[in-house]
């Protein structure tokens, strides 16, 4: 198990809130308040690849704010995410694929990414039933949020509108340095947010 500041700092609250290292993990993510606290994005993923090594890792590589109807062209390789530096890094140097859609992409790791970034391109809106997002419903998918909260739909299309998920934010802050969801089956689902340790 990695044992770098970063895995101290995200370990203990994957495993406060039960999230199986079999199990599937989305983090969205935005680094900037954990960079100030000297926290280096490539330690971050692979902490998560290591707690997560016999599940899957997935994270929104998103291009809707670059991918327009004026400038539609998209490439599963060479358009870079703009959901964050994070998620750019997975993409590129640690994901095993990433799922065909224009403006909604999901990059991901472990052995159901195959499957579940396999069907995205089938329906015509971004988060459908055969979007990795919708078929993660028959897995116990977690939501892992690291400076970004449930209302921020911009970086968290697994929020849908549903209601589903609440934020529990840690004293001190709009946004919470990181919150987890899940698992969501027929309609329960846990969230809660704790503070990561410097």
């Amino acid at each position: 198990m990695a044992t770098s500041r970063e895995a101290a700092a995200v370990v203990p609250i994957l495993k406060r809130f039960g999230v199986p290292r079999d199990g599937v993990l989305v983090v969205h993510s935005a680094i900037a308040p954990l960079s100030r606290r000297g926290l280096r994005a490539e330690a971050i993923i692979e902490a998560l690849i290591d707690y997560m090594r016999d599940g899957n890792l997935f994270m929104p590589t998103m291009t809707w704010r670059t991918v327009t109807p004026e400038q539609p062209h998209w490439d599963e390789i060479e358009t870079p995410s703009h959901t964050g530096v994070l998620t750019e890094i997975f993409r590129t140097r640690y994901a095993s694929g990433r799922s065909i859609h224009p403006t909604h992409s999901v990059a991901g790791l472990g052995p159901a990414a195959p499957l579940l970034l396999s069907r995205h391109h089938i329906d015509n809106t971004p988060v459908s039933a055969n979007s990795p997002y919708g078929l993660m419903r028959d897995y116990e998918a977690y939501v892992l949020m690291i400076g970004v909260g449930p209302r921020d739909r911009n970086g968290n299309p697994s929020a849908g509108g549903d209601g589903q998920r609440r934020s529990l934010r840690p004293s001190g802050g709009d946004r919470p340095p990181l919150s987890l969801s899940g698992p969501a089956r027929n309609g329960a689902s846990r969230l809660g947010a704790a503070p990561l340790a410097a």
